[in-house]
């Protein structure tokens, strides 16, 4: 029965009776070959369909050939899958044994590799996961790095505007009040230079003597 008929047969599409094929004779189940068109191609039998099928089913529940393989291993003996349970095909002398024990430690050695392959990828998984979070707290410390030192940048530049106002307001109160002093020092002296003219005169009217240069100066 070739690959079409027999997906037919337990309802399957070619493709998945492929892959079941590929996983059983990975684990060392020989399956039937015919020549087909001048290639081989394999022959399934009836006692085939029962198998493939739970297959399917295992792999429809679990969504993972592996998986599904790895309970149908749990469940049963695979090695009973593997020899179909057909005592009448298999040799009575005592190399059976052997090759039954050996087929055993090498399933068995098969699945402690799978194991561990799969618990090597879960350590990868979790050391690319903590690398992306030590690379994520990196970079928001470096955008928190980044915000303070432009707001120290925007403090400085702000102290040096206010102390320039500062320094500008200073100065311009400070010629405003040496100013104030020199105007109010400047009335103060024309008020006496006058108390002491009028003072100086008979009349109050102070003579072309008496005004000298400060009176000329501050035009008395």
């Amino acid at each position: 029965m070739l690959t079409k008929e027999f997906a037919q047969r337990v309802e399957l599409s070619e493709k998945q009776v492929r892959k079941i094929v590929q996983h059983l004779e990975e684990r060392g189940y020989q399956l039937s070959k015919t020549e087909y068109r001048g290639r081989e191609a394999t022959d399934f039998k009836d006692e085939d369909i029962e198998l493939f099928q739970d297959i399917a089913e295992k792999v429809k529940q679990t969504n993972s050939y592996d998986l599904a393989f790895e309970e149908l291993e749990k469940e049963k003996d695979f090695l009973q899958v593997i020899v179909k349970d057909d005592n009448e095909q298999l040799p009575t002398d005592n190399g059976v044994s052997q090759l039954v024990d050996d087929l055993r430690s090498e399933i068995q050695k098969m699945r402690e590799e799978r194991q561990m392959l799969g618990q090597m990828i879960s350590q990868v998984h979790q050391q690319q996961n903590e690398l992306k979070e030590l690379q994520s707290q990196i970079t928001e410390k470096l955008e928190t790095n980044n915000q303070s030192l432009l707001a120290i940048q925007n403090s400085q530049e702000a102290i040096q505007t206010a102390q320039k106002e500062q320094s500008e307001y200073t100065k311009n109160s400070l010629v405003k009040e040496i100013n104030d002093n020199n105007q109010q020092s400047i009335d103060t002296l024309k008020e006496d230079i006058k108390t002491q003219q009028s003072q100086s005169s008979p009349l109050g009217r102070p003579t072309e003597e008496k005004k000298g240069f400060l009176a000329r100066l501050f035009n008395l």
